[in-house]
């Protein structure tokens, strides 16, 4: 209705001023609240209206083909681990059981002398040395930590060609490391002429005033600084040679008038002829000397071995070196030797004595 009666009204207000310039009055109705603002016409431009817009997820869904993997879920973050960093420090773990060193800073020791051993074990708390003999025994202990050093002493019995042996242990649970310092032993005393026996002296070589007579059958040698008479035999029979002390005294007759040498033959005096004389054996193997004494300046040194094994060296005195096995077992002249450069041993000086 109300919009009938509107339109009346329009219609009334058109036919009272048909050529006056219309005007547009706007009726407020009850349902209105705003008053439009008056307006001339203008063109209206024309709106576009874009098309709906669709929004897509900012990530791309990536598809995975049957055959591949499984996809990660996306409700955890993918997480590579980084690789494992190794760090320089040992851990004393089982695995870790190592001897990184076990050495000595003495060379060639000889018998009965002091030399340190050095030594480091990674993985273990501590460790123990034995000392081993030639058997591979376990002679002697000693409870170390895991690094260290100790000061041992060589044995009496080593002796060269045998070596100083020593063994480093350490255990962690079942695992067990274990490792040999083999250390050559070397002579307390050089020998006094080159090449070089083998074995080591029992001293230092022992300088000596020597007299030297050849016979047919072999040799006699007085050495002053032992006040003995070595007799040496050439006919091969045993024993090859032997040594008796010189108990010749000054009073007593230096030869036998009664025995006379043939041409060209020496009957021998003082100490050797008191030995030849008394000494049916040694006079009949030796026969007549061929030669009168020689003195000169020897030396003497003895191996070492116990005296079952004892070689004895003296300087002839043509330089050659005499070599007397133990027990008389046999004897040898060694070529003329280059003598070392250490001095001999000089005994202390006793009254001038002639064989």
């Amino acid at each position: 209705m109300r919009r009938f009666a509107l339109f009346v009204i329009i219609l009334l207000l058109a036919a009272c001023g048909a050529d006056a310039e219309p005007e547009v009055v706007l009726i407020p109705t009850s349902e209105s609240t705003a008053t439009l603002p008056t307006r001339t016409p203008t063109r209206m431009p024309t709106i576009v209206i874009p098309p709906t817009i669709t929004l897509a997820p900012t990530s791309t869904s990536v598809p995975v083909s049957a055959g591949g993997p499984t996809p990660t879920s996306p409700l955890h973050p993918t997480f590579t681990p980084a690789p494992a960093t190794e760090t320089a420090t040992r851990l004393p773990t089982q695995i870790g059981l190592e001897i990184e060193y076990f050495i000595t800073n003495t060379s060639d020791p000889s018998a009965s002398e002091t030399l340190t051993l050095f030594w480091r074990v990674n993985g273990a708390d501590s460790a123990r040395i034995f000392r081993l003999n030639a058997e591979d025994n376990r002679v002697q202990v000693w409870n170390v930590p895991a690094e260290g050093r100790i000061t041992v002493t060589t044995r009496t019995e080593d002796t060269p060609p045998e070596a100083a042996r020593f063994l480093l242990q350490a255990e962690v649970n079942d695992s067990v490391a274990e490792e040999i310092l083999e250390i050559p032993l070397g002579c307390p005393f050089v020998w006094f002429f080159l090449p070089p026996p083998e074995g080591c002296p029992t001293t230092p070589p022992v300088a000596s005033f020597q007299v030297e007579q050849r016979f047919e059958g072999g040799i006699m040698v007085w050495l002053e600084a032992r006040d003995e008479i070595f007799v040496v035999f050439n006919d091969g029979d045993t024993p090859a040679w032997i040594n008796v002390p010189d108990e010749f005294e000054e009073g007593l007759p230096e030869r036998d008038d009664s025995l006379v040498p043939p041409p060209e033959r020496l009957q021998p005096v003082r100490g050797f002829g008191l030995v030849w004389r008394d000494e049916a054996d040694v006079r009949d193997r030796l026969g007549w000397a061929v030669e009168p004494e020689v003195g000169y300046d020897g030396i003497i040194q003895v191996s070492s071995g116990g005296s079952e094994n004892e070689v004895t060296y003296l300087r002839l005195r043509d330089g050659g070196i005499l070599t007397l096995e133990a027990g008389g077992e046999g004897w040898a002249v060694l070529p003329l030797s280059e003598i070392t450069t250490p001095e001999p041993e000089t005994p202390t000086p006793t009254p001038e004595q002639s064989s």
